[in-house]
């Protein structure tokens, strides 16, 4: 089995007063749109966030841990995910581009995750993780007082690194990566969407 964990809760949710999730492009909200990119890839959705996105219809996991960020979420998700594989996005990334999850899930097959990565920069969400190691990792990882997704990954015993050039031959100019924090960018995704759709 193959699933997915949409990170909709936290503090990094609230976008100018509003739910990030809840905040609508092109007249869908975003939430919507990475369940209806990783729907077609997976067997299993959860997502980590609070009661007031039951509405998508898929089984919803709150933080356990507070001030912990995605941690949290990674932490709440993969306590009740059945499947042995795990892609982890967040509810601000539109434009995920399913052969991408596609191609991680096969990459990752026996490796604790496959993680898009850059120089210092790394993708952990638009990542496969192998659920078992990392539900192990989250709780060592928290017992040491450690916050970052960074942390959990190097606790990870066998993460595998593809290139962003990698993931550029399925998707050239990465729109999978592409997040919503500011007005500004929903404003350019925005703008990207409507170019996007006939």
């Amino acid at each position: 089995m193959k699933g997915a964990l949409i990170l909709a809760g936290g503090k990094a949710v609230r976008f100018n007063g509003a739910k990030k999730a809840l905040v609508t492009l092109n007249g869908k909200p975003l939430l919507q749109w990475v369940i209806e990119a990783v729907r077609p890839c997976v067997d299993e959705i959860i997502i980590s966030g609070d009661s007031d996105v039951t509405q998508f219809g898929y089984p919803v996991v709150e933080d356990t841990f507070s001030r912990l960020g995605p941690l949290a979420g990674f932490h709440a998700g993969f306590s009740v995910i059945k499947s042995e594989y795990t892609f982890v996005t967040g509810c601000d990334m539109p434009f995920i581009n399913p052969e991408v999850i596609a191609y991680l899930f096969r990459k990752g097959k026996g490796h604790s995750c496959c993680l898009p990565k850059q120089k210092e920069f790394i993708e952990p969400l638009c990542c496969v993780y192998k659920t078992a190691d990392v539900r192990a990792c989250c709780s060592t990882v928290i017992s040491q007082g450690k916050r970052r997704l960074w942390d959990l990954i190097k606790c990870l015993p066998d993460p595998l690194y593809i290139s962003f050039a990698e993931v550029e031959t399925i998707d050239p100019h990465l729109f999978s990566f592409k997040n919503i924090n500011t007005c500004k960018d929903l404003e350019t995704l925005q703008q990207l969407a409507e170019e996007m759709l006939p």
